[in-house]
């Protein structure tokens, strides 16, 4: 019943880990680092907005090509409001970059960002090397557990051959009295 328990333990250690093993990871979206553009727009709500209604432009400009062709007039106007957002988005852009303050506002988002990348990137490894130490540690356990299985049902095989053979020599069992080994056991 040993083996059994030892093994029930190994496999309620796996399963624990398994039921753990979410709290490492964290979310699997994925993080880019902020560009320029990107700090600013989380900076400033006006060019949010504009950047939004480029993004909306150029859906609706896309849109308008797979319906109506590139050469339709719909296609046309799509292109024209694209450009014009495009323009009025970069404009702003402009604005906010000669702005010293919130120059160094928005390096200051791009500094954090790289280092959230950084750590993040940091963290992953770390999870990555923890996992694959669990694995290789579990993996000793079950190979001493099966060796440990192995060596008992060698000795447990070895009893029973030593059993049946000498369940097997009838005579065997009683040569210490046969007055043949009596014999030999006097003249060696």
């Amino acid at each position: 019943m040993e083996r059994g328990t030892q093994l029930l333990d190994i496999m309620n250690e796996v399963s624990a880990r398994l039921d753990h093993a979410s709290i490492f990871t964290k979310s699997t979206a994925r993080h880019e680092v902020l560009d320029e553009l990107q700090a600013f727009i989380l900076l400033d709500p006006l060019l949010a907005d504009l950047n939004k209604q480029y993004l909306d432009a150029r859906a609706s400009r896309a849109q308008a090509c797979k319906e109506y062709g590139a050469q339709d007039g719909m296609t046309d106007m799509a292109v024209m409001m694209e450009d014009s957002a495009w323009c009025a988005m970069q404009t702003r852009y402009m604005e906010l970059r000669a702005d010293r303050r919130l120059m160094a506002k928005a390096q200051g988002l791009l500094d954090d960002s790289r280092r959230e990348e950084e750590e993040r990137e940091a963290a992953k490894k770390t999870s990555d090397a923890l996992k694959l130490i669990d694995q290789m540690q579990m993996m000793l356990r079950l190979r001493e557990h099966e060796e440990k299985t192995a060596k008992s049902e060698r000795s447990r095989a070895d009893w029973y051959l030593f059993l049946m053979v000498m369940m097997n020599d009838k005579n065997g069992l009683f040569r210490y009295h046969q007055p043949s080994y009596s014999f030999n056991l006097l003249a060696a």
